[in-house]
């Protein structure tokens, strides 16, 4: 076992034990075990099966990876897949933390699948709201649950910064449109992977929160009704800023068209400005005999044309802030 704890009677009072104290443990009275495994290997699972006398597909079931959130019902126990999530504030890239968890009213066993844990983080939860720890497993499950969500929110929170900067960078002068694409694919990319570990999240908290199931006590119930209200929130939170991530795309492919419409719209100007100018100069420069050929008079009605015509244009062209 990499990580232990004992409770009795809503009291620590042994961390970290040898794994082959946790049978005896079990058969004291009052006690409450959190047994935890990184990663664990075949030896690790063997044991735990047959400590816990847990079934070999749930014992499968609980190695297993890429799971979606979601809580079974066992004979004796309850098996979840739960996740934590962060979020590289920079990339704004989604990192999860894949946990399985089985729980009886004796014990709770946690499986890091993949990605990082912090054990000292989810210890210290469970000693803030040391008050509760008369509860047993209900009081073990709700800390691990409330920190999965609080993960969640932190994550959903940091993605709706990064929405904000995107849409402050939408119209700045000098942004570049490349550079607000991969962000927002990026913040995209993110939210699909948060909804699909968040959404589910309501499955399992109502589990716990239906008094007809009887998965806990009546005291705990409040308790998981509030996370199961923060899950609601951060599945809100996390569609309102698909939405508007959509929306930022779509505003971007409108201020790019925008853009190239300007820019063609003064070569156009430009274009007009120039066709005036080739115009009387082609006039002038016919092999055709006329009054003023080759003379200064003619050259200087030429010139004055050109210069006349070419501030005309671009004065009317201002005028309409073509130019």
């Amino acid at each position: 076992m990499h990580h232990n704890r004992m409770y009795r009677r809503g009291r620590v009072e042994l961390e970290d034990v040898d794994a082959d104290r946790v049978a005896g443990l079990l058969a004291q009275p009052d006690t409450v075990l959190w047994l935890h495994l990184d990663s664990p290997g075949d030896a690790d699972l063997a044991a735990l099966t047959r400590t816990l006398g847990i079934s070999a597909l749930a014992a499968e079931d609980l190695v297993r990876t890429g799971q979606r959130t979601k809580v079974t019902r066992h004979p004796g126990y309850l098996l979840m897949t739960v996740y934590l999530t962060r979020v590289d504030p920079v990339a704004a890239a989604l990192t999860a933390t894949e946990l399985g968890v089985i729980a009886s009213d004796r014990w709770l066993v946690t499986v890091r699948k993949s990605g990082d844990l912090d054990v000292a983080e989810l210890r210290a939860g469970w000693d803030a709201g040391a008050d509760l720890a008369v509860h047993g497993v209900a009081f073990l499950v709700h800390g691990l649950l409330e920190r999965a969500v609080d993960s969640h929110f932190d994550a959903v929170q940091q993605l709706d910064d990064a929405v904000d900067a995107l849409e402050a960078g939408l119209f700045a002068d000098g942004s570049s449109d490349t550079t607000t694409h991969v962000h927002s694919y990026a913040i995209r990319k993110a939210l699909v992977g948060l909804r699909r570990v968040v959404l589910p999240m309501r499955e399992v908290l109502l589990a716990f929160t239906r008094r007809d199931v009887h998965a806990v006590d009546d005291a705990m119930v409040p308790y998981f009704a509030d996370v199961y209200e923060q899950v609601l929130r951060v599945t809100e939170w996390t569609e309102t800023l698909r939405d508007l991530v959509t929306t930022i795309g779509e505003s971007t492919l409108q201020v790019q068209n925008n853009r190239i419409n300007e820019v063609m719209r003064r070569l156009s100007a430009w274009a007009a400005i120039f066709a005036a100018s080739t115009a009387i100069t082609g006039f002038y420069g016919m092999n055709v005999l006329f009054p003023q050929v080759a003379s200064a008079a003619g050259a200087i009605t030429a010139s004055a044309l050109l210069v006349l015509s070419t501030l005309a244009l671009i004065v009317f062209f201002r005028g309409r802030r073509w130019l």
